[in-house]
């Protein structure tokens, strides 16, 4: 139900009641303004489009702690887009209404972040941003999200470092014997850094030479938990190859705690801690370059499986990832060499019916 009331003051409020009875209206200089309101209004509810007009007036601070409470993502997850939120979103945009978040307004605010941030940064951040005004459209709270064509940075892509046996080798006897199995059981399996800390002694079947990987440890503000693996197929059984089993059972002898890779005192280990303590001394130590990153022995150990011509498939169950599209995408390039092999090894063997 609508209508158009006159004012005392002789201006027109236009009046109309949603299905639920709530009442809303606006006030118009001319009569025929608030008609053409009211039939749009009327319009946008008929074609499912219609906006409540209370919640385009909601501040972004209010949304974002509902939106914050009614999130099902991994802790470490929802700790990283909260820091975000409020580092970046919320001193530009806390107090702002809803429907005063722009596309040019969006836009200026990714410039000027830009010029503070890597592109990283300002595409994550944009990201999040994009997503909690997603759900506000799906809310009935906007009609748009004015996130949709903001440009954003180019992040440069980061070159993977793949480390040769002989580099493996450099590495190993250069870093802290207590954490050579580490980089050895990294190397030799292709699992994550909280898949490795996280890793309990249970998990190990040394007899039958594989490990079970089904949590990970998770560092959130400096408080460490244990978590779910990231994705479905990163929960899985990974065999281990004769170095690597030998590592683990010189490692184990005396060892004192439940988890499998602890810091010398027993304690779990950090991050970052473990990055300026062992890691870089040791990169340095081996004069690499370029200098590889923990991450890298996940990378090389992937690229020693193609360079030995494992099955793609084979491949992307080892270290988890979550389809196969991922593994071509991220490592297709390196199956150019193993290619020429194959092709090699069929010329040799094939017979020359041509000549």
């Amino acid at each position: 139900m609508s209508w158009v009331e006159q004012l005392p003051s002789g201006r027109h409020k236009a009046v109309y009641r949603d299905d639920t009875g709530q009442r809303f209206s606006k006030t118009f200089a001319k009569k025929a303004d608030a008609r053409r309101w009211l039939a749009a209004a009327d319009s946008d509810r008929a074609r499912g489009q219609w906006v409540d007009p209370r919640g385009g007036a909601m501040l972004l601070e209010d949304w974002a702690g509902l939106w914050f409470a009614s999130r099902t993502v991994r802790p470490s997850t929802h700790a990283n887009d909260q820091a975000r939120y409020r580092n970046h979103l919320q001193p530009a945009f806390g107090e702002v209404p809803l429907k005063d978040l722009s596309p040019i307004r969006i836009r200026t605010f990714v410039a000027q972040l830009g010029v503070r941030r890597a592109p990283g940064t300002v595409r994550h951040v944009h990201a999040l941003l994009s997503t909690m005004l997603s759900d506000a459209v799906e809310e009935g709270l906007l009609l748009t999200n004015p996130c949709r064509k903001t440009t954003l940075p180019r992040a440069p892509k980061t070159e993977a470092v793949y480390l040769s046996p002989a580099q493996l080798e450099l590495l190993a006897a250069a870093i802290d014997p207590h954490y050579r199995c580490l980089l050895l059981t990294a190397a030799g399996t292709g699992m994550r850094w909280g898949e490795l800390t996280g890793l309990r002694r249970d998990r190990l079947d040394l007899l039958r030479r594989r490990l079970r990987i089904d949590q990970t440890l998770v560092d959130i503000n400096g408080e460490l938990s244990f978590g779910q693996p990231k994705t479905r197929g990163s929960a899985r059984t990974v065999t281990l190859p004769d170095p690597v089993l030998q590592a683990l059972s010189a490692h184990l002898v005396g060892h004192a705690t439940d988890l499998v890779f602890t810091s010398p005192e027993g304690e779990p280990l950090r991050r970052s801690n473990f990055y300026h303590r062992v890691w870089i001394p040791a990169v340095r130590a081996a004069r690499l370059q370029p200098a590889p990153r923990f991450h890298d022995l996940r990378h090389t150990h992937v690229a020693l499986l193609i360079a030995a011509g494992v099955p793609i498939k084979a491949i992307q169950e080892r270290p988890g990832h979550a389809s196969i599209v991922m593994t071509m995408d991220r490592y297709g390039h390196l199956l150019e060499s193993v290619d020429e092999d194959l092709l090699n090894a069929l010329n040799s063997r094939l017979p020359q019916f041509g000549q």
